[in-house]
């Protein structure tokens, strides 16, 4: 959810690097809710990364996209509201993982004040970042997951109430053009949700990493509200 401001890990690293005063005052740059060009924006994605709680509530990065990869997959039928569908997950898909075990953050009032708005005893978050890779744009939202429309395992629907968006820099963007590919089967190369320390992937995983270019990370942070 928007504070409209920085916190403090934000400011931590703002102070780092000595842009305290640079970003001073630029948090308006967050809404409450989509655009029309953000709404635009997110419908034309072939794939859209996102981010999600695991039970332990931590974080996890991964990516959605229709089962042709294509265009469309992603809908808008309103400034608080997206919904990516006609998807398959594996089991293992964090986004799954979050749907059937993911941590549950309270709210006690209505999200917004219509009739229409989730209300319960805790929220699935979420977050993405949409990018246009053939023209390096992205832009940002944040949110839950409405548990009332998640489709079924065969035919998964994801419909994220929108809380929070901006636009981001294109800084670090490659351009590139993709080729959707309907057939492949995505799946687990390796799991062990607890790593211990001093201990390293194997083998087997660090070919196709080292052979990217482009990694997508998740984090989060829980903020004190004054």
């Amino acid at each position: 959810m928007t504070t409209h401001k920085w916190h403090s890990g934000e400011l931590a690293l703002q102070t780092a690097l000595g842009h305290v005063d640079a970003v001073a005052g630029v948090h308006p740059i967050f809404l409450p809710q989509l655009t029309t060009q953000h709404q635009q924006f997110h419908t034309s994605l072939q794939i859209l990364p996102v981010a999600t709680l695991d039970s332990l509530g931590r974080p996890w990065a991964s990516f959605l996209t229709g089962r042709d990869g294509s265009e469309g997959f992603i809908q808008s039928p309103s400034f608080t509201s997206l919904v990516a569908g006609s998807m398959r997950l594996h089991e293992d898909h964090p986004v799954e993982i979050a749907l059937r075990e993911g941590a549950k953050f309270g709210m006690t009032s209505l999200v917004r004040g219509d009739d229409t708005s989730y209300q319960g005893p805790g929220l699935k978050l979420i977050a993405g970042v949409g990018v246009m890779f053939e023209n390096r744009r992205r832009n940002k939202f944040a949110g839950f997951i409405n548990e009332k429309n998640v489709g079924t395992k065969d035919e998964r629907t994801i419909q994220v109430e929108v809380m929070e968006s901006l636009g981001n820099c294109p800084k670090y963007i490659n351009t590139r053009q993709f080729t959707p590919n309907p057939n492949h089967k995505p799946g687990m190369l390796h799991k062990k949700l607890n790593l211990p320390p001093g201990e390293s992937l194997p083998e087997e995983t660090k070919q196709p990493i080292a052979q990217t270019d482009v990694v997508t990370c998740a984090g989060y942070m829980r903020v004190v509200m004054e």
